[in-house]
């Protein structure tokens, strides 16, 4: 009874994120539209993850001052950094990448603004929940690229060996195309 009348009095706290990541989103298509003339290849794409990635040069993850300036610098990057992902996801899309014997994947996944949204939420340490065959794989994608600029290791864990295999193979993909390692 108090957390709805709370709730109704300062709203709730879950929509009002969603509200922000909403606005973030809209950030994103601006750089979009920006960088879109500029990242015509993925030699482009990837000397902008190069560039990213300087600005981090020197700062030490492990030490707590140098990893307060890092999250700053990611967040300050993380409208520029999403729309870069989403631009290479374009540049791929379509494209047919050999991943080992008799195994093929058609590039066909370019983020929704839903997408971004859960990328922004990974972001930011919170759980995203989507159903089955809402792109949470790709999703993952997007804030591993952004956090892993700044030269931290980045871990993806799933459920089994089976997916795990898949999704290094298959995500590899657009880290690839990022110029990141898998």
């Amino acid at each position: 009874m108090i957390h709805t009348i709370l709730t109704k009095i300062f709203g709730d706290p879950s929509e009002k994120r969603v509200k922000q990541y909403t606005q973030d989103v809209e950030q994103v298509k601006i750089f979009e539209s920006k960088l879109r003339s500029e990242l015509t290849n993925i030699d482009l794409v990837q000397t902008k993850t190069r560039e990213f990635m300087a600005r981090f040069a020197g700062l030490d993850y492990r030490n707590d001052e140098d990893y307060k300036q890092i999250r700053s610098l990611l967040n300050e990057i993380k409208h520029e950094a999403f729309a870069v992902h989403r631009i290479a996801c374009e540049l791929i899309n379509g494209q047919t990448f050999e991943l080992g014997e008799n195994h093929s994947v058609v590039w066909n996944m370019v983020p929704y603004d839903v997408q971004l949204v859960g990328a922004f939420a990974l972001h930011d340490g919170s759980i995203a929940e989507m159903r089955t065959g809402e792109g949470k794989t790709l999703v993952a994608t997007i804030a591993v690229y952004l956090n892993a600029l700044a030269g931290i290791p980045v871990h993806v864990v799933t459920v089994n060996d089976y997916l795990a295999k898949r999704d290094a193979s298959e995500m590899g993909i657009i880290y690839n195309t990022l110029g990141l390692s898998v």
